[in-house]
């Protein structure tokens, strides 16, 4: 008997899952209106958000000083070469030929100067399978050539051995509370490593488990007086996610009655 209820433990928990994963979104921003070789981003007039397959990516523009967006635009550019600011928006992917995953054509770019600049809103709780991440073209070249364009200077020259830029991708709940985090490094050069992405590379978001939007932390070795040096840029695509299908509270339910019945199983075994 104990055998065969085991058995069935297992076999519901299959069949929650596989229904959980059938209602599986990706938001690849094919569905945003991008014009060739061009960035979205916000403007002094226009700061709505963007919004791909029903998910929000908040729009800023620095109203104080009337200059420069922040926060998410979508992009299709793709130069891989030209340092410096002006070319934030071209993701290093596919060769240096950009683009978004696949060879697909539009992708997202955070400029995320500090926690929380750059956040992600969903119509409702989600679990978050993962996404996947690369560098933009003015941030790998000032990491691995020290370039971060003509006349700038502001980081310290390529990094070195113990040097990193890190990604942390930070789960909010329904409250705007921090769930839990996942560190991505955009470049890794400790231990020996000289690592910095140049292509799209797959993060798994599945232990910040059930979320209610995202928000990001940047940090960096390369620092100075007024903060991180190492510019606050990354780009990201195909983010995908599962939305509990309205049988979810009778899943969890059942998920939570196959972990009780196989500790039951556990208890019983130890005390014979």
């Amino acid at each position: 008997m104990g055998q065969q209820r085991f058995r069935y433990a297992f076999i519901l928990l299959f069949l929650v899952f596989a229904q959980m994963t059938q209602a599986a979104t990706i938001v690849d921003f094919e569905d945003v209106s991008v014009p060739v070789d061009s960035a979205l981003t916000a403007t002094a007039d226009n700061q709505e958000p963007l919004v791909s397959h029903g998910v929000q990516f908040n729009r800023t523009w620095n109203a104080k000083f009337n200059c420069c967006p922040s926060a998410w635009a979508a992009s299709n550019r793709t130069d891989g070469t030209t340092t410096g600011y002006t070319n934030a928006y071209s993701a290093i992917a596919n060769g240096d030929l950009g683009g978004g995953v696949d060879g697909s054509a539009n992708f997202a770019v955070a400029n995320n100067q500090s926690r929380g600049s750059a956040l992600v809103t969903f119509g409702s709780p989600v679990a978050v399978s993962g996404a996947y991440f690369t560098n933009v073209t003015y941030g790998f070249h000032a990491i691995v050539g020290g370039d971060d364009g003509p006349g700038a200077g502001f980081v310290k020259g390529p990094f070195a051995d113990g040097d990193w830029f890190r990604l942390d991708v930070i789960g909010l709940d329904d409250t705007g509370v921090e769930s839990g985090r996942v560190p991505i490094y955009l470049s890794d050069y400790r231990n020996g490593a000289q690592v910095a992405l140049d292509d799209w590379t797959w993060s798994d978001l599945s232990t910040l488990g059930f979320v209610s939007g995202l928000e990001f932390e940047m940090t960096s070795t390369d620092t100075g007086d007024f903060g991180m040096n190492t510019p606050a840029y990354f780009a990201i695509d195909n983010l995908t996610f599962v939305v509990p299908e309205p049988t979810g509270s009778l899943a969890i339910l059942v998920a939570a009655w196959c972990v009780n019945a196989i500790r039951r199983r556990r208890t019983r075994s130890y005390g014979a």
